[in-house]
């Protein structure tokens, strides 16, 4: 009976309360859905600005394509390096309103259009404007009214850079470049030095970029930093040969930057741009810092600029590891379009032979895992897409860089691509755990752990190293470089141990 009192009491508290709201009141209540609280997965912060990209080849831009445009949306990548001609946008001295744009709208527009945020390097000067297209310019206006009106016509672009590979010192020897030529002496003979005439021009464009998109980023340098000339090379250099690049070139940029301050609200560039190969992380940059792969080599740029004061962030405008074997004849002869220097980030075709799809997989996994780690804001691989076996009569076939091949179909490297940025996309660096015999790098997402990791491997052969790992965990989720995922527990020990091999994988603890 006691109970029945209660709930009669009850039901007439509740009529009571019902009775007591209004009509309109009472015709808001809406059904309430409960949903499971899953606060292990929350994220306070915001989403961070995503750091993948890719770069075109010359032979084609991924704009052109709806199929290579789907595959890039599809792999959740952000990012597109655009190489724009300045020789083809004013051929002839002119004003901006007479400009072609054909070239540039038909490159720019169709990946503002997909949600891809173009990054757009301007370089390859016209005959009127300097004596080689790839340095120093008669007169350094002229190159700031073209980079201007872009940034005025495009407001969406993010990033502009200022010529690839700028430290290139060996223009007047091979009359060719890989984009950019500052890096010797006196190239144009007008009493200043080459580094010093690309500051100017630094201070010029940047001005003229935000004055017309003041959000813009200008990207400078844009760095080869390897395979350096004998001429300026360090005495511990494992040199690949010696070639084409001015060590001395950021040390020298950054001096006279420093000697030659602007006024308030003035800069002479935002990030600082360059170029990563996985060859030359571990022939030298590895073995000189204790950093693993692109950390290495980050490492001694942002030495370099705290000796001089700066801080600049870091954005890698080309990193590559190439996916098929050359032949194994010696090199052969390049002539024009292809320059003696596109040949400089690679080693010899025979220390190439035998280097798999698969490798370059594993290749493009662990490079970017180290870009998330040492907190470098942006790269882009290159290329976007395989060069033709045979192209005009040149031995394209050199040139496999692609993670889709010259059919824009996927490589393995496509789906390590989007493995990667799947499972580790907005995730910080926490630890990392580094041996001669293998990589633990950590992340964490709010309250998730991921930990990206491998046995060390040769790689230019194929190879099948082993490496033990331990994991403090009750659960461990493990996921290949292709997403194939795979559950293991601790059978009640509180700790789990995992043998890895050369191809990395992402472990989820207690997923």
């Amino acid at each position: 009976m006691g109970a029945s009192l209660l709930g009669l009491v009850c039901l007439v508290v509740g009529f009571a309360l019902t009775g007591s709201m209004s009509l309109a009141a009472r015709q808001q209540l809406t059904p309430r859905v409960f949903l499971p609280l899953q606060l292990r997965d929350y994220q306070a912060e915001p989403s961070s600005p995503s750091p993948f990209g890719i770069s075109s080849s010359e032979y084609f831009d991924v704009g052109a394509s709806p199929q290579a445009l789907n595959l890039v949306v599809t792999a959740g990548i952000k990012h597109s390096r655009v190489a724009l001609f300045w020789d083809q946008i004013e051929p002839v001295n002119t004003t901006p309103d007479n400009y072609n744009w054909s070239s540039v709208d038909a490159a720019i527009l169709p990946l503002l259009a997909q949600g891809i945020e173009p990054y757009v390097l301007v370089g390859r000067s016209p005959a009127w404007a300097a004596s080689a297209d790839c340095g120093p310019l008669y007169d350094p206006n002229d190159y700031a009214e073209l980079i201007g009106a872009l940034a005025a016509r495009y407001p969406q672009v993010k990033y502009w850079g200022l010529y690839n590979e700028v430290d290139g010192a060996v223009y007047s020897q091979v009359h060719g470049s890989s984009g950019g030529c500052f890096g010797e002496d006196d190239l144009d003979g007008n009493g200043n030095p080459d580094y010093a005439d690309y500051a100017e021009l630094m201070r010029l464009a940047w001005r003229a970029i935000h004055a017309a998109s003041p959000n813009a980023q200008m990207s400078f340098a844009n760095l080869a930093f390897d395979n350096f000339t004998p001429e300026t090379q360090p005495p511990d250099y494992a040199s690949t040969g010696g070639c084409c690049f001015n060590y001395d070139f950021l040390d020298n940029l950054l001096g006279y930057i420093k000697a030659h301050p602007l006024p308030p609200g003035e800069k002479y560039g935002d990030v600082l741009g360059f170029n990563n190969y996985i060859y030359y992380d571990v022939a030298y940059w590895e073995r000189k810092f204790p950093q693993v792969g692109i950390g290495a080599k980050a490492q001694a740029l942002r030495e370099i600029e705290a000796k001089h004061g700066f801080d600049f962030p870091l954005v890698i405008t080309e990193m590559s590891a190439r996916a098929t074997a050359a032949s194994q004849s010696s090199t052969p002869e390049i002539s024009p379009p292809f320059s003696p220097l596109m040949l400089m980030h690679a080693p010899a075709p025979a220390a190439l032979h035998g280097v798999t799809p698969e490798m370059q997989a594993r290749q493009l996994a662990e490079m970017y895992a180290q870009l998330l780690y040492y907190d470098i804001k942006l790269g882009m691989w290159w290329t976007w897409d395989d060069f033709p076996d045979d192209c005009a009569g040149y031995p394209c076939d050199l040139f496999k860089y692609g993670i889709v091949d010259a059919n824009y179909s996927p490589k393995p490297s496509y789906f390590a691509y989007k493995t990667l940025i799947a499972q580790l996309r907005d995730f910080k660096p926490t630890n990392a755990m580094v041996t001669s015999k293998s990589v633990n790098l950590g992340f964490r997402r709010g309250n998730l752990r991921k930990h990206f990791v491998y046995a060390k491997s040769d790689i230019f052969e194929e190879s099948s190293p082993t490496a033990r790992m331990s994991f403090e965990a009750q659960r461990i989720r493990v996921t290949d470089m292709f997403g194939a995922s795979s559950l293991h527990t601790d059978k009640g020990t509180g700790k789990i141990i995992l043998t890895v091999g050369a191809n990395p994988v992402y472990v989820e603890i207690n997923p």
